[in-house]
């Protein structure tokens, strides 16, 4: 059976199309590891034994993770809640850090910043700081 098609749909057999073609699949299997699980970095478990009375949470620890891109910076808490810790992560829909951050007198205190865990999240970001 011989197949026609209309001008506009030139068919290419050769063995260079073939090879196109092979090579294309194989960057897509090569890339698709890369795109599904390999854009979430390292992981790092902090506690309030290893920051003291500076502690930021009202939660005992936190797991510190970065993902995507966009390195979106999270803390995941023992329950398994994800808290945004940069603006990138609240543009995603995490939930705002805010609700455990820890307060003196019902207020966000400096005294309790998040500087020092926002510097230990962006180390696990495999996309490199900001």
């Amino acid at each position: 059976m011989n197949l026609r098609f209309p001008p506009a749909f030139k068919v290419i057999d050769s063995g260079k199309a073939r090879m196109k073609n092979a090579l294309l699949i194989i960057m897509l299997l090569g890339i698709t590891p890369l795109l599904s699980g390999c854009l979430e970095g390292k992981s790092q478990r902090i506690s309030r034994d290893s920051f003291g009375d500076t502690w930021p949470f009202t939660v005992d620890t936190v797991e510190l993770r970065c993902i995507g891109f966009d390195n979106k910076l999270l803390a995941v808490s023992r329950a398994k809640i994800i808290y945004a810790l940069n603006q990138a992560a609240r543009k995603a829909g995490y939930r705002p850090v805010e609700s455990i951050w820890r307060r003196q007198d019902g207020i966000i205190s400096s005294e309790f910043s998040l500087k020092p865990v926002i510097k230990i999240a962006e180390k696990q970001c495999v996309w490199g700081n900001f």
